[in-house]
């Protein structure tokens, strides 16, 4: 089941990457919950996915050429842990921002119902209960 898990959210940036985020999208359960990182400008919990799908429209008309590549999906049993890079281009001067985090995506009956952002891969590990490379805390 977690390599099926590990799948199901490199579809999701696979979507992305193509332009297709309903296919992204398709792989979240409609009760999804978003929990961004505690350092963003707005962290409140994002619930369901139209709140999801407004957050990216966001981010994506606040950039131009916004792109998320993720470097390492982490098979963590129930949960996915994903390394990021993220990159975009202020709208007018062309400048680029970039930004690298680490998301836990947890899957429920083959679906994403819950992600939570985080600045440092071993935080994320640790959320994931995974207190070294494969190996998983008895939570």
């Amino acid at each position: 089941m977690a390599e099926a898990n590990v799948e199901i959210v490199r579809r999701i940036f696979d979507a992305w990457a193509s332009n297709d985020p309903d296919t992204g999208f398709a792989q979240m359960d409609e009760r999804i919950e978003w929990h961004p990182a505690e350092d963003e400008p707005e962290t409140a919990t994002l619930h369901g996915k139209v709140e999801l799908q407004g957050m990216f429209l966001k981010w994506l008309t606040a950039f131009d050429d916004f792109q998320t590549e993720p470097i390492e999906f982490i098979d963590a049993g129930e949960a996915v842990v994903v390394q990021l890079h993220i990159t975009g281009k202020l709208p007018g001067s062309g400048a680029e921002v970039a930004n690298d985090e680490t998301m836990v995506f947890w899957l429920r009956d083959g679906k994403v119902a819950e992600v939570r952002e985080f600045r440092t891969k071993p935080e994320a590990l640790a959320a994931a209960g995974v207190t070294s490379e494969g190996s998983f805390d008895d939570e």
